[in-house]
């Protein structure tokens, strides 16, 4: 049994049926179901804060890892759902409360489509709590790797030890 994703449609070609990506509104704006969709600025905001990698699995979402050519295919995932009644809606998750987190880049996260669809589908087992964590997680990674230490001094390590003695 599948979970419907509300980011995706079925397209039906003949016999062939594939999966495209809604296109999302240009604000924070209520769309058909009461669910609303991330600014296209904020959106860049945070695969800039992912650095282009899956914040749950870590693939990176910049290039087709088949052809090796540049692409972005990842999702920009919410934390808290983009409507009351979404994955992880909790009872005080009102439609205001869903508006306001929409555009929030703390209650987003990039990812890839299948760790997206997981998330979303089972959201007992990615609660709001664990995915918060690791969102902050990899912000904080990504953080550190971009940053130089000691202004970019170099600091010599001098190791000592008698492993290789005969």
């Amino acid at each position: 049994m599948g979970c419907a994703h509300p980011h995706l449609v079925m397209k039906t070609r003949g016999a062939r049926m594939t999966l495209s990506k809604k296109k999302p509104g240009k604000t924070a704006t209520a769309a058909r179901g009461g669910r609303y969709h991330t600014s296209r600025g904020i959106q860049t905001l945070v695969w800039i804060r992912a650095a282009g990698h899956c914040e749950l699995c870590g693939a990176c979402l910049t290039e087709d890892l088949r052809t090796g050519r540049r692409m972005r295919w990842g999702e920009v995932a919410h934390i808290m759902p983009a409507s009351a009644k979404g994955p992880r809606s909790e009872a005080g998750h009102t439609e205001a409360a869903a508006a306001a987190l929409t555009d929030d880049p703390d209650n987003l996260l990039l990812a890839c489509p299948a760790c997206h669809h997981k998330a979303d589908c089972d959201s007992e087992g990615y609660p709001a709590r664990d995915l918060q964590a690791l969102h902050q997680g990899h912000i904080e990674r990504v953080r550190l790797a971009a940053t130089v230490p000691d202004d970019g001094k170099a600091l010599a390590l001098i190791f000592l030890s008698q492993h290789f003695e005969t």
